[in-house]
């Protein structure tokens, strides 16, 4: 019997970011972040649980400092309160309906009185949850982000808008009586204030995110001033560096009089009241928290989440069992028994050897796209503007300085180490692993890429259809039986039959978007998956055994060399598939790799396909 859907292993590799993270502000190693649902740590990330699914997505999770054990939980739908650090939640009752809460503050006079700062205004409640009003505060039109408490002043509260400057209504706005009344201060703030936090050190003593960087103020926020020194690493302005999909700050209470703060670029640590910063852990940066015992915890698109034990001098990752990791490239490398797998946004490439996940140093953390094995012991890994090629196995990279832009897929010549790259400017070719050279008459605006065993180049297009090349790249002609006006989601030539090749498309009404052809390109059948006909193909894999793989918004299926019957394989929603010898890899959107031994006997059940 063929194994069923529920076999599929998840393999890793771990990490994947989070977003928010929240430490316990009363007992050391108890943390609480959100990926795919709330999950709790009890000993500083080195095992973590996932709590029941929440009604809210999170955008920030906050302690009450007074009591611990309660918690409160905003983000698109309104907010949630727990009375149990964090393992069960409830909704709080009477905020509008659809509310967005950018943040949220509590009071540390009593866990009960909470200030929320959201889309539609300012609300507090003052019993915990169980109703709320909204405050006066002359801010219109524009939607509040932060709002903050100084520890040791309950009356004293702070809170910025999104936008605003000197000349409107938005801005920064302080209570000195617990909310009752609301004065605009702090006019020198700029526009897009993000995130804000008091000292808990120095009353008074504020910390704020804006268009114009990171600004401090000494004066209860009346005045504010620019302490962004060592925050433009990179040559970028300050604003550029801490700017994220939200930037957060978080200031150590222990004691050691350090700041955190995250952007783009990763981790900023301040030692000295933040008259200068210094990057200490690279890669897009989505939250940051310190607990009672001075560990500060940071959610990266690079690492996952990680930790500190040293004021940010040193990291190690935490990320036990959390597979959230988003695949852009799986490539098993037989020879070396390897396995290579790419990630979505900021997070790398990894090699499986041995049973053991190893973080390959890549000179490029952004987007990273696709990595080949160039069949000489060397690599190549892609970014949307840069190739980068390694002859250690992946230990040290070199720019190989292509002249293109828009990279898409590599194609490796399985006859020989020429390697092929789809770029907006057309086909390149590299011979040596250096130098790269460009394809003249080859089409533009390309996407993907592939070599047949028998020296057949094909390409795709964003929505012009497929190319082939039979004579090296010197002439291309359309393959007309693969429609135009579609995107080409993938094009996979069989290792094992020459001359095999299949198209992956956006369906539409006249094609289920899978095209396959045996005569290297010359001619093309549309194929549909019998049993999910209205299934949307994702991407495909085939093996040396004569095998094709399709992986569809239905799940997996699998057929023979001449597409004559199909085998439901399930598993999870796919972004890229491999085969190498009886394993079938699966790529995920943010769950990391899967994987599937592929049994003989499951072979001989099929159900009849369709072929046109």
């Amino acid at each position: 019997m063929r194994l069923a859907a529920e076999e599929w292993a998840p393999i890793g590799p771990e990490g994947g970011p989070a977003a928010p993270i929240a430490a316990d502000p009363q007992h050391p190693g108890h943390i609480l972040i959100f990926d795919s649902s709330v999950r709790e740590s009890y000993d500083g990330g080195l095992t973590w649980r996932s709590e029941p699914a929440v009604a809210v997505e999170p955008l920030v999770i906050t302690f009450a400092p007074s009591d611990s054990k309660i918690v409160y939980l905003g983000g698109d739908g309104g907010v949630l309160r727990s009375a149990d650090g964090g393992a069960t939640w409830r909704p709080t009752e009477g905020l509008p309906a659809n509310i967005r809460v950018n943040g949220i503050a509590i009071s540390p006079a009593s866990p009960d009185i909470v200030y929320i700062a959201a889309g539609t205004g300012l609300f507090v409640s003052r019993s915990g949850g169980a109703s709320w009003q909204q405050l006066s505060v002359d801010a219109e039109p524009y939607p509040f982000a932060c709002v903050a408490v100084d520890p040791h002043d309950p009356s004293l509260i702070v809170t910025g808008t999104f936008s605003g400057n000197a000349k409107s209504k938005g801005g920064t706005f302080r209570s000195s009586d617990g909310g009752a009344s609301w004065h605009r201060v702090g006019t020198d703030t700029g526009q897009f204030l993000e995130a804000l936090v008091f000292d808990p050190s120095v009353s008074g003593t504020a910390y704020l995110i804006s268009e114009r960087g990171l600004l401090k103020s000494v004066d209860r926020g009346s005045t504010w001033s620019v302490a962004s020194n060592g925050l433009s690493a990179g040559g970028s302005d300050p604003f550029d560096a801490l700017i994220s999909a939200r930037p957060t700050l978080a200031i150590d209470a222990s004691g050691a009089n350090v700041l955190y703060a995250t952007g783009v670029q990763g981790v900023y640590v301040s030692r000295d009241s933040a008259a200068s910063w210094q990057l200490e852990l690279g890669g897009y940066a989505f939250g940051v928290s310190v607990d009672v015992a001075g560990t500060v915890f940071a959610s990266t698109a690079a690492f996952g989440i990680t930790r500190s034990d040293n004021h940010g001098d040193s990291w190690s990752d935490v990320n036990s069992n959390r597979r959230m990791l988003t695949i852009t490239s799986i490539v098993p490398d037989p020879l070396r028994s390897a396995l290579y797998v790419t990630t979505g946004l900021c997070a790398g490439a990894f090699r499986l050897r041995g049973g053991e996940w190893t973080r390959l140093p890549l000179r490029d953390l952004s987007i990273v796209g696709q990595i080949l094995v160039d069949g000489t012991g060397g690599l190549y890994v892609t970014t949307p503007s840069r190739i980068d090629h390694s002859t250690d196995e992946g230990m040290t990279w070199t720019d190989t300085a292509i002249a293109a832009s828009g990279i898409g897929e590599l194609a490796r010549d399985p006859r020989s180490s020429i390697v092929y790259a789809a770029t907006s400017n057309g086909v390149f070719q590299n011979t040596d692993g250096v130098h790269w050279e460009l394809l003249r008459g080859s089409p533009a605006n390309l996407s993907k890429m592939a070599v047949g065993s028998d020296g057949v180049l094909y390409t795709g297009t964003y929505a012009d259809g497929v190319f082939r090349s039979t004579n090296g790249g010197i002439t291309w002609t359309r393959c007309s039986g693969v429609k135009q006006g579609l995107p080409i989601r993938g094009i996979v030539v069989h290792p094992a039959l020459s001359g095999n090749v299949v198209v992956i498309t956006q369906s539409d009404s006249e094609s289920s978007g899978i095209f396959f052809s045996n005569d290297s390109g010359k001619s093309w059948r549309k194929i549909t998956i019998t049993p999910e006909p209205t299934a949307e193909p994702i991407t495909a894999a085939a093996d040396a055994t004569g095998h094709w793989f399709i992986a569809t918004s239905a799940g997996v299926f699998e057929s023979d060399a001449s597409f004559n019957g199909w085998i439901r394989l399930g598993g999870p929603l796919a972004t890229v598939l491999a085969a190498d010898r009886d394993v079938l890899y699966l790529g995920t959107f943010g769950e990391s790799v899967f994987a599937l031994t592929l049994t003989p006997s499951a072979r001989r059940r099929v159900v009849r396909s369709s072929i046109h």
